[in-house]
């Protein structure tokens, strides 16, 4: 697939309890136009905006290289982009461990394994979130996952946190549950659950949309409600996370892009290493 031509749509910026700053990024490719969603949200709008920059520039990038590559490069797993080449690092195996666990509690859950998730997880309800957290020790230091389900609405959403301190990682988890759920709400209402060409991110938006829709899932998050508690964590030792290498791929971000000043990583579970260099050294 060629690039021909990129856009990116003006900001459109929502104040609630935080403020949300949201794009999309127009590629006009060989295969027709494609657009990927990007967005930040925070309690501060000059740092809600740089993150929608940050996930712009990660996208672009990521784009750039599935549109070469696109079996080695199918989504932006492993992608980060930051001001600060450490934190772009740092993120960017956050951004592998976080979808790591995740598939490995939806395993859980699809298969009703209350014991075991109840062993590797803490367990809360907050507000009208069930959170689950897990403590991580990596190459870059310790890190917390959280998963929050909000089986609150009409459709149950889904959200995600990864960050150095636990209070964090939860705010971040229940932040994007709420992008997500909004994104969602979106997509349903403009394509009537049907899926189209244009968009970058529906496979997984979908995804999550089947996954709201599990008879399964639900039947197990509400047993597990039963064992959330907000005020106590029970010992669980963390797990040791050293496999997943890094690449700097700031070379494939987009040229029009560069004014951001961001360092774009890359990082996969150690067996793929071979696939990524090859690719990198080919161009």
């Amino acid at each position: 697939m060629k690039i021909y031509e990129w856009k990116v749509s003006k900001l459109q910026v929502t104040e609630s309890q935080k403020i949300k700053t949201q794009g999309n990024l127009y590629a006009n490719t060989s295969l027709g136009e494609k657009y990927i969603p990007f967005g930040g949200i925070d309690k501060i709008s000059e740092i809600s905006y740089e993150k929608a920059i940050s996930e712009l520039d990660e996208r672009a990038t990521w784009f750039k290289m599935f549109s070469q590559y696109p079996t080695l490069f199918p989504n932006t797993t492993g992608f980060a982009a930051h001001t600060n080449k450490d934190s772009a690092i740092a993120n960017s195996i956050y951004e592998v461990i976080e979808r790591q666990t995740f598939h490995y509690l939806i395993n859980l859950i699809n298969g009703n394994k209350i014991i075991e998730i109840k062993h590797n997880f803490n367990i809360q309800q907050i507000e009208k979130y069930i959170i689950f957290t897990k403590l991580y020790e990596t190459q870059v230091g310790s890190l917390w996952i959280t998963i929050s389900f909000n089986l609150s609405g009409k459709l149950m959403s889904i959200g995600m946190g990864k960050r150095k301190k636990l209070h964090n990682s939860i705010e971040d988890a229940i932040d994007e549950n709420i992008m997500i759920s909004n994104s969602i709400k979106k997509y349903l209402k403009k394509h009537n659950n049907v899926q189209t060409y244009k968009s970058m991110s529906q496979k997984e938006l979908l995804s999550f949309i089947n996954l709201a829709k599990s008879l399964k899932v639900h039947k197990t998050l509400n047993e597990l409600t039963k064992y959330t508690n907000s005020s106590f964590f029970h010992k669980i030792n963390p797990v040791m996370k050293k496999d997943i290498i890094s690449f700097n791929v700031t070379n494939y971000m987009p040229d029009f892009l560069s004014f951001t000043k961001r360092y774009i990583y890359l990082s996969v579970p150690i067996e793929k290493e071979k696939d990524i260099k090859k690719f990198i050294e080919s161009r």
